[in-house]
């Protein structure tokens, strides 16, 4: 191999390594060693249509053509950059050209495909990616747009060979995924045992054991899904790029099922402390642990995260009368009406309030109370309400003066 060769072959490698500034550096003193180099060009050309700089590849590839106007390589390339860029017209001609100019390469024809796939002549596309595939049975482009095609059509044992052929020349996470989301159409059972074979398989993959979780959830099979979730929880770091929703919808189903700790990891980083359905996950693992301190300031930074949230207002309740604490219940128990039927609170619930707020000793509060209450609810005449409210008054008054003497 002479020196352009090797030192493309080293750009391939930072390539690989996902260096594209290092491959790009590479690729250019090849071209400068052997300006016909056409693996130089094309991967140049690569790099940049990944970056949508459609210009700069088109420039690359343009320089070849200049030269060997029948390049099927660059005209193929060419094609792909006026597809990814919307240019269907351009990219159909300049497939065309490599189709016409190449003979038994795989390439061209999958090019003129990916076009055809794009203006929704799928059967006509199908036709050239089988073709593709006679030449180059393991072609993964070609197997991958072949299982798209199948799958968007709907026909899904057909679709299966290919997204199996795909999984099994790749096993990356996404063509595994998408191999179980085939399966999942074609035989439920089938879907759920592919996840579990390919998460023992792919234990850093927690796609997998979610997508796993999500079959077992909709058969509502919660210890199916718990054994899911405990897969996915240990390949997860949680980080700031984690869907915090997501997070607390795993940590809610592992408490569930008595995987408290796990279950704790999911949600106790600071990374995800903003996010409300996160705390109040947090705050049902803490209540199960017996924990009810950090439970209620989970709820309550909840509550501030979001004021709104109803739960959060309930479970709070629960702990504030399980601990006894009157008077800072009957307050969160107004708010908790309050947040539930806005101004137009039901006098059966102000009945409920204004005893909690007598218990309390908030003695003011429940008379406001009960000024706010219709006759009609209470059973009682206008006169019977004052002379309630004034024994209440009083009672107050004289529980303040046994106070102050004591």
């Amino acid at each position: 191999m002479n020196k352009a060769g090797e030192i493309c072959n080293e750009g391939v490698e930072e390539y690989r390594k996902g260096n594209m500034e290092g491959a790009l550096r590479l690729f250019e003193l090849a071209k400068q060693e052997d300006p016909n180099l056409f693996d130089a060009v094309i991967n140049k050309a690569s790099i940049y249509l990944a970056r949508k700089e459609y210009d700069k590849a088109l420039e690359e590839v343009d320089g070849i053509l200049s030269k060997f106007p029948r390049a099927y390589r660059a005209l193929t390339m060419k094609s792909e950059i006026f597809l990814d860029s919307g240019d269907f017209e351009n990219a159909g001609r300049f497939a065309d050209l490599a189709v016409k100019n190449s003979l038994g390469v795989e390439g061209p024809l999958i090019a003129k495909a990916n076009v055809l796939m794009k203006t929704s002549r799928l059967d006509e596309a199908g036709e050239l990616y089988a073709k593709a595939l006679k030449l180059s049975p393991d072609n993964v482009p070609a197997l991958r747009n072949m299982r798209f095609l199948l799958m968007s059509k709907g026909e899904w044992e057909k679709a299966l060979p290919f997204a199996s052929r795909v999984a099994d020349e790749t096993s990356l996470e996404e063509d595994l995924l998408a191999e179980g989301v085939v399966l999942e159409h074609v035989d439920r059972e089938r879907a759920d045992s592919f996840y579990m074979s390919m998460s023992d398989e792919h234990p850093s993959y927690p796609g997998l054991a979610l997508a796993g979780a999500g079959i077992a959830e909709r058969a509502g099979d919660s210890s199916r899904a718990v054994e899911f979730y405990k897969r996915a929880a240990v390949a997860i770091d949680v980080d700031e790029r984690s869907d915090p929703d997501e997070m607390a919808e795993m940590a809610f189903v592992l408490a569930k099922g008595g995987e408290l700790e796990i279950a704790w990891k999911l949600v106790s980083s600071p990374l995800l402390a903003k996010n409300a359905n996160v705390l109040f996950a947090a705050a049902m693992i803490s209540i199960a642990k017996g924990d009810l301190a950090l439970a209620e300031s989970s709820l309550r930074s909840a509550l501030e995260k979001d004021p709104g949230n109803v739960k959060c207002s309930d479970y709070l309740l629960g702990i504030l009368q399980k601990q006894g604490r009157d008077e800072e219940f009957s307050i969160a128990l107004e708010e908790n009406f309050a947040l539930k039927y806005g101004a137009k609170v039901p006098d059966e619930e102000k009945m409920i309030l204004f005893r909690f707020c007598v218990k309390a000793g908030r003695y003011e509060r429940a008379c406001e109370i009960i000024d706010s209450i219709s006759l009609e609810a209470m059973g009682i005449t206008a006169e019977q309400r004052e002379l309630l409210k004034s024994r209440i008054l009083s009672a107050g008054a004289n529980l303040h003066a046994h106070s102050a003497l004591a």
